[in-house]
């Protein structure tokens, strides 16, 4: 961890202090709704994410995604300490977590799916895919051989086990570099109705690819809301304040963090960093 992250982790006490006295004081009368995200979790990685979720799971409730939009349509009180799991791109890991991890601990996740990426047939197509879109210029002779995708059949098997599948493009490109409208339309809209198509499932939820200030744009969003009832970016903040099912914020983890880093991210202790980025973002709804 870099110095930032490093005192962002030694504050985990004080914040989960301040958080049981703020719950005393106002008797609990507004919950918290926190988003996670993860993207692929590596082999050797498996059980220092399990021992992750097990340990968040001793405060926060893990809530599937129903529970969570009836919280963000106001149809469910929002009560203590909730966090909606996702995991970004589609990476073939994805699926082993659900099967080996999640699914015996009964959380469910949704899982941000980009459309081209299912599609690929083998590790040198999966790892071109991957170097030209979702890990731009990274060189596919350094690229970690388990990177591959999950196919079709593996997003009917989260499906049947309860899990929510979502759209995040057909290719992954920077959405913010994107003027032309039908362009926009293609990696927005048509890879979404290409999920339903070959699912059988209603897509409701799409998650800008990247997802920081940088790869947000109001033509963007323009185009997802037209299609979608809930936008997810990557931007740090609870889902309570001010929230909207057009600004969903997620906090971007690892399983290479330390536990006190991933409880502060989930107490806010890094949401001030994005206050000018969702600000602005806001004005884009």
């Amino acid at each position: 961890m870099g110095l930032k992250h490093d005192i962002l982790a030694a504050s985990y006490p004080i914040l989960r202090l301040g958080k049981r006295l703020e719950n005393y004081t106002r008797q609990a009368e507004v919950g918290r709704l926190r988003v996670l995200v993860y993207h692929d979790i590596a082999p050797h990685e498996m059980a220092r994410f399990e021992a992750q979720i097990k340990w968040l799971a001793k405060d926060w409730e893990f809530i599937d995604s129903e529970t969570f939009t009836s919280m963000m349509c106001g149809e469910e009180p929002i009560m203590g300490d909730n966090v909606l799991l996702t995991f970004d791109d589609g990476f073939a890991s994805n699926r082993l977590v659900a099967e080996e991890i999640l699914n015996p601990l009964g959380i469910k996740a949704i899982f941000f799916v980009v459309a081209g990426f299912i599609e690929q047939s083998g590790s040198t197509n999966a790892h071109n895919f991957i170097a030209k879109g979702i890990m731009p210029d990274m060189d596919t002779a350094v690229m970690p051989k388990h990177w591959l995708n999950m196919s079709w059949t593996d997003l009917k098997f989260l499906i049947k086990t309860g899990h929510t599948i979502g759209a995040h493009t057909e290719t992954h490109p920077r959405l913010s570099e994107i003027s032309d409208q039908s362009l926009l339309e293609s990696e927005i809209i048509d890879s979404a109705n290409r999920l339903e198509e070959n699912l059988g499932v209603t897509i409701d939820h799409f998650a800008f690819t990247f997802g920081d200030h940088a790869s947000l744009s109001k033509d963007a969003l323009s185009v997802a809301r037209r299609r979608f009832k809930y936008v997810y970016t990557s931007l740090r903040g609870d889902n309570t304040k001010g929230g909207s099912t057009l600004s969903v914020f997620r906090e971007t983890v690892s399983p290479k963090d330390a536990l006190y880093l991933v409880g502060s991210f989930l107490l806010g202790g890094a949401d001030w960093v994005y206050k000018k980025a969702k600000d602005e973002y806001r004005r884009y709804l």
